[in-house]
């Protein structure tokens, strides 16, 4: 997460940069930077789940061919189980200390 947080802070721009030096205003632009940064990962890491999620009922589709028809109720319910967190890591609010 330190990389993501020196890239947010390269891309400040000079009014940005000005304001960073009045003390006690770097410490909130330091959390906000942070909730930022926190933003960035969790979306990373929200899209990399989808990405697997989509192959889930191709998942199913296989197993229903193939007669494993015992374990796609563990698939759904895995399914369920991936969506909610998917939702979870989306939805929480930045910088929302659960997560943060």
């Amino acid at each position: 997460m330190g990389d993501i947080i020196g890239k947010i802070e390269s891309e400040r721009g000079t009014f940005q940069r000005l304001m960073a030096k009045i003390p006690g205003f770097r410490g909130y632009m330091n959390r906000e930077t942070r909730r930022e940064a926190d933003k960035i990962l969790r979306d990373t890491i929200a899209g990399r789940f989808e990405t697997q999620l989509r192959r889930l009922p191709e998942i199913q589709m296989q197993l229903t061919g193939s007669g494993g028809l015992e374990h796609v109720d563990d698939v759904e319910r895995a399914t369920i189980k991936l969506q909610t967190f998917i939702d979870r890591l989306k939805t929480t609010p930045r910088g929302y200390s659960g997560f943060y």
